[in-house]
């Protein structure tokens, strides 16, 4: 939340109280700041978060489309005012220039991308892998674009709770599209994450656990000699970190030494 004032202690007051009123979270927990900034202070970070400088992946791109999404929403119902509308404008060319005048935009970064980098690192490959991509917002769909794109890997299975998504997905030039598998049901996931893929990315907006130990054991029974890969790029998260032992990207707390389901 971003806010020009005049009364900085009302302000965070009002603000404090708007967070405290809203509906709890998944994990139970009342919906509040991390953090607050004062002047210089906001702008600096503003900068940083449109350089990619403050992302969870270092020149992950996604945050400034996310950054100019949200200044044009503020213009157009006007909360955004002559202050804030130099301070995300300033922002966003900042970002565009750190892109063009750096190597920070020579690779195409993404949590996306890193997923996937890193299911590969813990498989070993992904040659012949077969790949469940649950969720078909933003993310999912970049996660299948490159799961398809991947040389020689296996089926990519595509889910998603409306078939909408998938449909207008699958109108767009997709490479190895004879590899992507969009005719299941959402509440294939389970079965599909235990028995059919090698490498599972969670990406859904879900307000509860989508995946959970006793369903996901059950289907697994005669395949657990399986070893599968769970990663979770969910926020907040949808593979139950207490029952199922996933890998989260998004994670509060990090395995030093991450481990397959095996």
């Amino acid at each position: 939340m971003y806010a020009t004032v005049t009364n900085v202690q009302a302000a965070c007051q009002e603000i404090a109280t708007f967070f405290a009123s809203t509906q709890g979270i998944v994990d139970h927990e009342v919906l509040r700041p991390n953090f607050r900034l004062l002047r210089e202070d906001v702008a600096l970070h503003l900068f940083r978060l449109a350089s990619g400088l403050d992302s969870m992946i270092l020149g992950e791109n996604q945050i400034m489309s996310q950054l100019k999404t949200a200044h044009q929403i503020a213009l157009s119902s006007g909360t955004a005012g002559p202050v804030l509308d130099y301070l995300f404008s300033s922002a966003l060319t900042c970002g565009k220039r750190v892109r063009t005048e750096t190597n920070m935009g020579k690779r195409a970064v993404s949590v996306s991308s890193a997923a996937i980098e890193l299911g590969r690192t813990l498989l070993g490959s992904l040659k012949g892998r077969s790949s469940l991509v649950i969720g078909a917002g933003r993310m999912g769909q970049i996660c299948a674009k490159v799961l398809l794109n991947e040389p020689a890997a296996g089926p990519v299975i595509l889910l998603n709770r409306t078939q909408e998504r998938i449909v207008n997905f699958t109108k767009n030039k997709l490479h190895n599209i004879e590899r992507l598998q969009t005719s299941f049901d959402f509440e294939d996931r389970t079965r599909l994450a235990a028995a059919a893929a090698d490498l599972i990315i969670v990406s859904t907006g879900a307000p509860s656990f989508i995946l959970n130990k006793k369903e996901f054991s059950a289907a697994r029974e005669g395949n657990e000699h399986r070893q599968i890969c769970i990663v979770d790029i969910s926020v907040p998260r949808n593979v139950d970190p207490k029952s199922v032992p996933c890998l989260g990207l998004n994670c509060s707390i990090q395995t030093t030494s991450p481990t397959l389901f095996s």
